[in-house]
């Protein structure tokens, strides 16, 4: 298991998962911000549960109101990362926390397209929490393998 590296305090580091009062990604996220409590993270949340997190001081939840799914179908128009392609210059830190978040969907073939793209363009990339599986096509596991491969833990 990889040891999260010292971050620099100034510059955010993005935490995804499924913030929607999901008790497992709910403490993975808080036992994180207390025991890097000198770092600052940001979470993209939808606005209804916004303030179920209050109550976690370094972690800034950046809600999912109309402007941000304007700006996100507008982008799409020229990238498909949508507003992802903006956020790869605020972060260069990636956490993402899940459970069974690597199972093969019927017709997916290889990696999230959006989780890869943040893998991509950010210098560290982590998941915590998160099983593999199950899948069903080999092109699947050999896709994911080298996603593992070029993360850093």
């Amino acid at each position: 298991m990889s040891k999260l590296p010292a971050f620099q305090k100034e510059q955010p580091i993005l935490v995804t998962g499924y913030f929607k009062r999901n008790l497992g990604d709910d403490l993975f996220l808080k036992v994180l911000s207390e025991r890097y409590s000198f770092n600052n993270f940001e979470v993209i949340i939808d606005k209804k549960n916004a303030k179920y997190y209050r109550q976690i001081s370094n972690v800034r939840f950046i809600k999912k109101g109309l402007l941000c799914k304007v700006v996100n179908k507008l982008l799409k128009l020229v990238s498909p990362a949508g507003i992802y392609s903006l956020l790869k210059y605020r972060y260069l830190k990636v956490i993402e926390i899940g459970g069974s978040v690597f199972t093969q969907r019927k017709g997916q073939r290889g990696v999230d397209f959006m989780r890869n793209y943040l893998a991509i363009n950010s210098e560290n990339y982590f998941v915590i929490g998160s099983n593999f599986g199950p899948f069903e096509t080999q092109e699947f596991m050999q896709a994911h393998r080298k996603f593992f491969q070029q993360i850093t833990g």
